[in-house]
């Protein structure tokens, strides 16, 4: 299950116009060559200079990229998990991360004014050979 959905800037738009189609496809089956090769690219120069160690989330290092993180936190909505287990947890950013959204899930389960009822929320466990 990824995302099936893109929104696509028709080609007669400026590139700023605001104006987006929805697309029935995943955006990894839109792009063309020179598009996969500058999302490699980034990801190389992400990894080469080690940005990911500048990550932060609520103060905790985590070493995911941001827009890994958006789409972490999209699937963590919608599928809304009873449990994460999370392997390599290092310092720990990650799994506060997990936390602070099955937190805030269950809340929306339970609805804005936090009624009871909807269950006890997820449970993330982190597992690290190290620590």
């Amino acid at each position: 299950d990824g995302f099936k959905v893109s929104l696509v800037r028709p080609p007669e738009e400026p590139a700023n116009s605001g104006s987006k189609l929805l697309v029935n496809a995943s955006s990894v089956h839109l792009m063309d060559e020179a598009e996969t090769q500058v999302l490699d690219s980034y990801d190389a120069i992400f990894e080469k200079y080690s940005m990911f160690c500048n990550g932060r989330w609520l103060g905790a290092q985590i070493l995911q990229d941001s827009q890994d993180l958006m789409y972490l936190q999209h699937i963590t909505f919608m599928k809304a998990p009873d449990a994460i287990i999370e392997t390599g947890t290092y310092k720990g950013g990650l799994t506060y991360f997990f936390a602070s959204m099955l937190e805030w899930v269950d809340a929306g389960r339970r609805g804005a004014l936090g009624a009871p009822g909807g269950g006890g929320g997820g449970e993330v466990i982190s597992v690290d050979m190290h620590h």
